[in-house]
């Protein structure tokens, strides 16, 4: 097997029509607050409007584990020996669609940047829904790393 079929990466921003509203509405009070003189608040929402632009979640995966990233920081690290079933998602509520970020959506960790594309089940019963730009791609790495489960992962 190849190197590159050992490794998986995926890193999804989530560009919507709501996050580049936000993103623009953001940039437009920064400059009103950093022409008022008001530099104080013009560097927050200035912080703000950067870290909600380049808000991303990242997903590492190898033949040992998954690891998750959210703004390139590290979140979630899963074993794959610890992985009991993954799902790949074809809709997503709202909720999901129209945000971004790390939240508890239907008894599930989503770390998303708009619609998780995969819902990934342990063995302790976390559930854990993640946005992924290739599911299939990481789904395939999984299902070859690891012994076939009781319940084969799905997609």
């Amino acid at each position: 097997m190849s190197k590159a079929s050992l490794n998986f990466h995926s890193r999804v921003f989530g560009f919507n029509a709501f996050k580049g509203a936000i993103v623009v509405i953001f940039a437009v009070l920064t400059a009103f607050f950093f022409w008022s003189n008001d530099y104080t608040v013009a560097a927050i929402l200035a912080v703000a409007t950067m870290v909600i632009a380049a808000f991303n979640i990242a997903v590492d995966a190898n033949p040992q584990r998954i690891k998750i990233f959210a703004l390139w920081i590290p979140v979630r690290t899963i074993d794959i020996s610890d992985i009991k079933n993954i799902e790949l998602l074809s809709s997503a509520p709202l909720s999901e669609r129209a945000t971004l970020g790390v939240h508890i959506l239907d008894g599930s960790w989503s770390y998303h940047a708009g619609p998780a594309t995969m819902r990934i089940v342990t063995h302790s019963g976390n559930h854990i829904r993640v946005s992924v730009d290739n599911p299939e791609a990481l789904l395939a790495l999984v299902n070859s790393s690891s012994p076939a489960p009781t319940g084969a992962f799905r997609s």
